[in-house]
């Protein structure tokens, strides 16, 4: 598990096995590459997928978790320009943000560091 800080607040971010139930709803045959869960603050990302799509999956929750500590209350889906303007200002950080998180998860789990 690896903690980090978004807007100030503790989550934990966790590389779990890709059938592991926590990555969606097993009762729909609904599986994730990867889960934000807001209400306790954690992001779940499988383990087992190539490198690019695990760096492209943490950088696609770490989005829904950036996104929920700030707008709560909302409609995203409406605006293609809050979506521009949200990337312009945070997108880097998200992206250094998962670039930390792979480096942390590598020193833990052992592996070959990659670049992308």
């Amino acid at each position: 598990m690896i903690k980090t800080k978004i807007f100030n607040k503790n989550w934990l971010i966790e590389f779990i096995n890709g059938d592991d139930s926590r990555l969606g709803l097993p009762e729909k045959d609904i599986v994730y590459a990867g889960l934000c869960v807001g209400s306790i603050r954690r992001i779940y990302i499988a383990n087992d997928m190539i490198p690019d799509k695990i760096k492209e999956t943490l950088i696609h929750e770490l989005t829904h978790a950036y996104m929920r500590e700030t707008l709560q209350d909302f409609d995203i889906k409406k605006s293609e320009e809050f979506i521009c303007d949200f990337i312009s200002l945070f997108g880097e950080e998200i992206i250094n943000k998962a670039d930390k998180i792979l480096t942390q998860r590598e020193w833990l789990f052992g592996g070959v560091i990659w670049a992308i």
